[in-house]
């Protein structure tokens, strides 16, 4: 019986400390994740209001990733009025962190500028608390501008892959591999299993020799937000 009750005090206890490591603070977000607008629009926001579930101070700091972020767009996130506008160096401690009170509430939204540039920016944020970065929440933002392309086979634009089928390690092709953004490997299911960066020469080497044989799809993003993608099929 003794034995049983610690059993179910150190199953208490692990409970416990899972619901502690959640975040005390949540975003209520006014608009969805991912926001359409037509060609012409040159300022989109995502809206929302962080709230404070816990009965202690809040310093809020955030950091992004805007590697996908279509070149000619900036990206900036904000608190209230004051807007923080992202680099690639970006280092969040050097913001004054936002003061949430207990219990509180303070409005915040994400800012994307096109400059009349259409195409499809993805943003990337964490917000955490300046004295426990483990309290923390994460969300992505896709904002969609113009009509989006249909995806194009890479050929069509001067990029190739050989050898096909392949075994261990494949090679992308182009005249210009800077333009390529970021490379997905997808399931025939739709499920991505593989992303992988570009070296920007004019051959890029992507290993798949943990990839299961069977067929794939190639999508490349390109930077200006639009995508090709390329059959690709494994063989042991």
């Amino acid at each position: 019986m003794k034995r049983i009750l610690l059993v179910v005090l150190a199953l208490f206890t692990i409970i416990q400390l899972k619901v502690s490591a959640q975040a005390t603070f949540y975003i209520e977000w006014t608009d969805p994740a991912t926001i359409t607008v037509p060609s012409g629009t040159t300022t989109i926001k995502r809206n929302g209001v962080i709230h404070n579930n816990s009965n202690t101070l809040k310093q809020l700091l955030f950091r992004g990733d805007i590697s996908k972020i279509v070149d000619g767009h900036n990206a900036a996130f904000c608190f209230g009025d004051l807007c923080y506008f992202q680099y690639p160096d970006d280092d969040p401690y050097e913001r004054d962190p936002q003061q949430l009170y207990p219990g509180g509430s303070l409005p915040v939204y994400s800012l994307l500028n096109n400059y009349g540039t259409d195409g499809t920016s993805i943003a990337w944020y964490e917000l955490f608390d300046k004295n426990n970065p483990n309290d923390k929440i994460e969300f992505t933002i896709t904002y969609v501008i113009g009509k989006p392309a249909s995806v194009r086979e890479a050929s069509e634009i001067g990029i190739n892959v050989s050898p096909l089928p392949a075994s261990d390690i494949v090679h992308i092709t182009s005249s210009d591999n800077s333009l390529i953004r970021s490379i997905d490997v997808y399931t025939t299911g739709g499920v991505r299993v593989r992303t992988y960066g570009v070296s920007g020469t004019a051959v890029t080497t992507i290993p798949i020799s943990t990839l299961a044989a069977g067929n794939y799809r190639f999508v490349f993003t390109m930077t200006n937000g639009s995508m090709a993608q390329a059959p690709l099929s494994i063989v042991r």
